[in-house]
C-alpha cells in the first residue's frame, strides 16, 4: 500500500468516526421534522376544517393520524378531546386531558375543555381550578373567569369567588354582566338585597347598551325578591314576560308568577298561571314528580319544560302556606300544607313546616311525626335538633 492510499484511508477512518457525516445527517433530521410539522399543520387544519363542518369521522381520523407517532401533541390531544365531548364520549376526552394542567405551552382551550369536563362531572372544585388557569393563560377572555367563579360557588367557596372576581375586574369598566357575577356572590354569601340592587343596576345597564339578557336578568330578581319577602314585587317583575306569547322563556315566567303570587299569599292566581302553563302543554302525563328528595324550592324550577304539573301546583301550595305561617294564620297555612301534602312527595322544607305548623295548632303527634320523616331524610339537620329542644 503506498503511503498517500494509506492516507487516504485513515484519514476517511477517522472521519468517519470522528462523525464528519453529522451535518448530513442533521440536515436530514431537520428535514424530516419540518415535513413531519408541515402534516400535522395540513392534518390539523383538515381536521378543524371537518370539525367546524361537524364530520367528527373525519376529524377523528386527521387527528388519530397525528397522534400514532405524537401521543403527546398538545394540539392534537386538544382537538381530538373536542371531537370525543361533540361525540358525548366524555370519557375518553377526560384520559386525553387528564394531566392538561402540567402540559408544557398549555393552551387556555384545553384548560377550559377540561374545565367543562369537570363541571360536567359535578367536580366543581377542580373546574374551577381548570377554567381560573385557562383564564391566567389568556386574560382577554374574562368569560374564562367568569366560568371559574361560578364554578366557586357552586362549590361552596365564596371568598375564592370574591379574590378573582376583584382580580379580573380590576380596571375594568363595569358591565352588566359583571355586576350579575357580582349579584351572584353577594346572594350566595346571604346578602340578597345587595344582590337584588346589583341585578337592578344589570339590568338597566343591559337595557341602556344592549348588554345581555335584561328579561333574563328580571327573573333572577324576581326570585331575590321571593326570598326577601317581597313576592308581589316579583309578580310585577315578571307578568308582562309571562304576558308576552313571543317570548322563548315564557314557560319559565309564568312559573315564577305563580311561585311569586304564592309567596304573597295569592295562592289562587297562582294555581291559575300554573294551569295556564300546563295548558300549553299536550299530552303531559299526570304523574307525581319524585324525582327530589331535598329543598322542594331548587327541586321545581325546571318543572314548566317537564311538564310535571302535580308538582307545580305542589310547590304553589307549599309557598302559600310558608306565607301563611309567616303571617300566624296557621289554619290557612295548615291546609295548604294538606293540599301540597297530596301533590308531591316527601320533601325536607314541606316536612318541616309541616312539624311547625302543627306543633302550633297543638297536633303533638303530626309534628312529631313530620320530624321523623325529616329526620329520614336528613338525618344530621341541625334545624331538626333546634325545633326539637
Amino acid at each position: 500500500m503506498s503511503k498517500r492510499l494509506g492516507l487516504v484511508l485513515a484519514l476517511g477512518v477517522g472521519c468517519f468516526s470522528a462523525g464528519c457525516l453529522e451535518p448530513v445527517s442533521k440536515m436530514r433530521q431537520e428535514a424530516h421534522q419540518r415535513w413531519g410539522t408541515m402534516r400535522n399543520d395540513v392534518l390539523f387544519e383538515l381536521a378543524e376544517d371537518a370539525l367546524t363542518a361537524g364530520d367528527l369521522a373525519k376529524a377523528r381520523a386527521q387527528l388519530q393520524q397525528v397522534l400514532a407517532e405524537q401521543p403527546e401533541n398538545v394540539r392534537g390531544r386538544t382537538l381530538l378531546a373536542m371531537v370525543a365531548i361533540r361525540e358525548k364520549k366524555m370519557t375518553e376526552a377526560s384520559v386525553l386531558l387528564h394531566d392538561v394542567a402540567s402540559w408544557e405551552g398549555v393552551s387556555a382551550e384545553a384548560l377550559n375543555l377540561r374545565g367543562v369536563l369537570d363541571e360536567t362531572a359535578q367536580d366543581y372544585v377542580s373546574a374551577a381550578k381548570h377554567y381560573e388557569m385557562a383564564w391566567r393563560v389568556d386574560r382577554n377572555q374574562l368569560g374564562l373567569a367568569t366560568a371559574a367563579i361560578e364554578a366557586q360557588l357552586a362549590a361552596g367557596d365564596v371568598d375564592a369567588a370574591r379574590r378573582l372576581y376583584s382580580e379580573c375586574t380590576a380596571g375594568q369598566p363595569g358591565t352588566a354582566q359583571m355586576y350579575v357575577l357580582l349579584a351572584e356572590i353577594e346572594r350566595a354569601d346571604g346578602d340578597l338585597e345587595l344582590a337584588a340592587k346589583l341585578y337592578r343596576r344589570a339590568m338597566t345597564l343591559a337595557r341602556l347598551r344592549d348588554e345581555g339578557d335584561a328579561r333574563w336578568m328580571a327573573l333572577e330578581l324576581a326570585g331575590l325578591y321571593r326570598g326577601l319577602g317581597r313576592g308581589a314585587e316579583g309578580a310585577s317583575l315578571v307578568r308582562a314576560l309571562w304576558e308576552d306569547e313571543e317570548y322563548v322563556a315564557r314557560e319559565a315566567a309564568g312559573w315564577e308568577l305563580a311561585r311569586c303570587l304564592a309567596s304573597a299569599g295569592e295562592a289562587g292566581e297562582a294555581l291559575g298561571v300554573v294551569g295556564e302553563v300546563c295548558g300549553r302543554h299536550k299530552g303531559i302525563p299526570a304523574r307525581r314528580d319524585t324525582g327530589h328528595e331535598g329543598n322542594i324550592e331548587s327541586a321545581g324550577r325546571d318543572l314548566p319544560y317537564r311538564g310535571e304539573c302535580d308538582a307545580m301546583r305542589g310547590e304553589v301550595w307549599f309557598v302559600a302556606a310558608r306565607y301563611f305561617a309567616m303571617a300566624e294564620e296557621w289554619e290557612r297555612a295548615w291546609g295548604a300544607i294538606e293540599r301540597a301534602n297530596g301533590l308531591v312527595a316527601a320533601r325536607v322544607d314541606l316536612l318541616m313546616l309541616e312539624a311547625v305548623v302543627a306543633r302550633e295548632m297543638g297536633m303533638a303527634e303530626r309534628s312529631r311525626l313530620a320530624m321523623a320523616r325529616w329526620e329520614r331524610l336528613r338525618p344530621d339537620d341541625p334545624m331538626l335538633a333546634a325545633l326539637r329542644n
